[in-house]
C-alpha cells in the first residue's frame, strides 16, 4: 500500500471513529491522535483533515470515500496536507471530474481552476468566491441575527482559523528577540496596525516550543479576544473581577494593561482551568494576578472592599463564533442551547452588577455572533438596572460600529478573527 493510500485509509478511519461530532470532539481527537504511531507531522496533518471533514459535515455523501478524501484535501490546504492533496486532486481536470461526477449541494457546476493555496482552506473557495453554500450550515444559524445570516460572515466561519500571538514583553530587547527567533524559524509575521501588540504567524507555527513562549514573552491570544478588552481601555492601577475567567488570555492581558500596580483576581468553577491560568501567569511574570476557586456575596464584598474597578463577565456561550476553529459546534448547537446560554448569561450579569464599585466599569463579553445571547442580554439589564447602571460607550471600536446597547459585534471577515460581542455599563455615583 502507497503512503498516500495509507494516509487516506486512516483519515477515514479517523473520521468514522469521530462520527457523531459532539461537543467532545477536540477531547476524542486529541485521545486518537496521542497514539505512538503517530509523528508530530502525522497529528497536524490528521487533525486539520477532521476539521476540515467537521466544516464540510452536512454536504457529503455518507459512504462515498473517495470524494470525501477529495474534498477534505482539497479544504484543508496547509504544508502538511501537501502531498496528501497531490495523491487526490491530479491537477483542475481531475477536480472538475470528480467534482462534477457528484451531485453534492457544496460544489456547484463552476469548479475552481485550482485548488486553494495555503490559507486558503474554506470550503467558499469550492463555490464561485461570493457565495457559500447554505446547506454548510443548520438551518437556524442562516436566520437574521444568528451567526451565517451574512454570506461574509459565514465564509469567515468556514475559514481555518489563523494564528495570532499577543506581546507580553515591553522592552526592545525582549520585542527583538521574539522578532529574531521567529525569523529564524522561517515564519513571516504580519503586525496589526492598529494593536502593535498583536502579530499574525502561518497556521502551522509551532509557537508553543519556542524560548519566546516559553519564556512568557509571547501568549497565543486571538485577535478578536485582544480587541475586547482594548475596547474598554481599563486605567492602569485598578483592581478588576475576571469572574469568568477560564484559562485566562484576557485575565494576563489585563494584568498587562493594569500594570504592576493593578491587581487582578480570577475566579472559575474548574479547578483545572485555573491551574492553567496560574502556570501562564508564572511563564508570564504576572505578580498581580490572583486565583479564586470561590467568591464572596458580592454585596458583602461592595459594602467591605468597596467593589471593583473593573468586573468582565467574559460568560460561557453557544460559542458561533468560533465556529473557524470549533466546527464540530455547528453540528450540536441547537437554538434551546442559545435561549439557554442567553438566560444564564443575564444571571451572571445580575450577580457580578453588584461587585462594581460607584464609578467602575461592568463588562460583559461572549464569543457568539446570536444576538441572544449580545445585544438582547445586554438591553434586558439595562431595563433592569438602569438607574443603577448606564452605557458606556467603547474607548476603540476598531471600524466596527456600536449598537443601541453601546456594544460592539467583532465580525471575522473583517480582520480575520474569531467572533465575539462587547459592552460595557459604567455605574453611576
Amino acid at each position: 500500500m502507497s503512503v498516500a493510500a495509507n494516509q487516506k485509509r486512516v483519515f477515514l478511519q479517523l473520521r468514522s471513529r469521530l462520527l457523531p461530532l459532539d461537543r467532545r470532539f477536540p477531547e476524542r481527537l486529541k485521545d486518537a491522535l496521542s497514539d505512538r504511531r503517530f509523528g508530530g507531522r502525522d497529528r497536524r496533518l490528521y487533525r486539520e483533515l477532521a476539521f476540515t471533514a467537521a466544516r464540510l459535515r452536512r454536504v457529503w455523501p455518507e459512504h462515498d470515500d473517495d470524494f470525501i478524501a477529495l474534498v477534505a484535501t482539497a479544504c484543508a490546504a496547509t504544508p502538511d496536507t501537501a502531498a496528501f492533496r497531490a495523491a487526490f486532486a491530479r491537477g483542475p481536470g481531475f477536480f472538475r471530474q470528480s467534482c462534477q461526477s457528484r451531485q453534492s449541494p457544496a460544489i456547484p457546476d463552476a469548479a475552481p481552476r485550482r485548488l486553494p493555496e495555503h490559507g486558503q482552506g474554506c470550503p467558499c473557495h469550492l463555490t464561485d468566491g461570493k457565495s457559500v453554500p447554505r446547506e454548510l450550515f443548520p438551518a437556524w444559524a442562516l436566520e437574521p441575527g444568528r451567526p451565517a445570516a451574512s454570506p461574509a460572515t459565514a465564509a469567515a466561519l468556514l475559514s481555518r482559523a489563523s494564528l495570532w500571538l499577543r506581546l507580553q514583553t515591553a522592552t526592545p530587547a525582549g520585542v527583538a528577540a521574539v522578532e529574531a527567533e521567529l525569523a529564524g524559524r522561517g515564519w513571516p509575521v504580519e503586525r496589526f496596525e492598529a494593536l502593535p501588540t498583536a502579530w499574525r504567524l502561518p497556521p502551522d507555527a509551532a509557537v508553543t516550543s519556542t524560548e519566546s513562549y516559553r519564556d512568557g514573552r509571547v501568549e497565543v491570544q486571538d485577535l478578536g479576544s485582544q480587541f475586547l478588552i482594548e475596547t474598554v481601555a481599563p486605567a492602569p492601577g485598578g483592581r478588576w473581577l475576571d469572574a469568568c475567567a477560564g484559562a485566562g488570555g484576557k485575565t494576563l492581558q489585563l494584568a498587562q494593561l493594569l500594570g504592576p500596580q493593578g491587581r487582578v483576581e480570577a475566579h472559575d468553577i474548574r479547578a483545572a482551568a485555573l491551574a492553567e491560568l496560574r502556570r501562564r501567569a508564572q511563564r508570564g511574570g504576572f505578580a498581580n494576578i490572583r486565583t479564586l476557586a470561590t467568591l464572596p456575596p458580592a454585596e458583602s464584598e461592595a459594602t467591605e472592599g468597596g467593589g471593583y474597578d473593573g468586573v468582565l463577565v467574559d460568560a460561557p456561550c453557544s460559542g458561533t463564533g468560533t465556529w473557524r476553529r470549533a466546527p464540530h459546534l455547528m453540528h450540536c448547537t441547537t437554538p434551546e442551547d442559545i435561549t439557554r446560554a442567553a438566560r444564564r448569561q443575564r444571571e451572571l450579569l445580575d450577580r457580578h452588577a453588584p461587585r462594581v464599585r460607584p464609578g467602575g466599569l461592568l463588562v460583559y463579553a461572549t464569543c457568539s455572533l446570536c444576538d441572544e445571547e449580545n445585544s438582547r442580554v445586554a438591553a434586558g439589564f439595562l431595563e433592569a438596572h438602569g438607574d443603577v447602571f448606564e452605557v458606556r460607550p467603547p474607548v476603540r471600536t476598531f471600524g466596527f460600529a456600536p449598537d443601541a446597547c453601546g456594544g460592539l459585534t467583532i465580525l471575522p471577515e473583517r480582520y480575520d478573527t474569531d467572533g465575539f460581542y462587547v459592552v460595557a455599563f459604567h455605574r453611576r455615583g
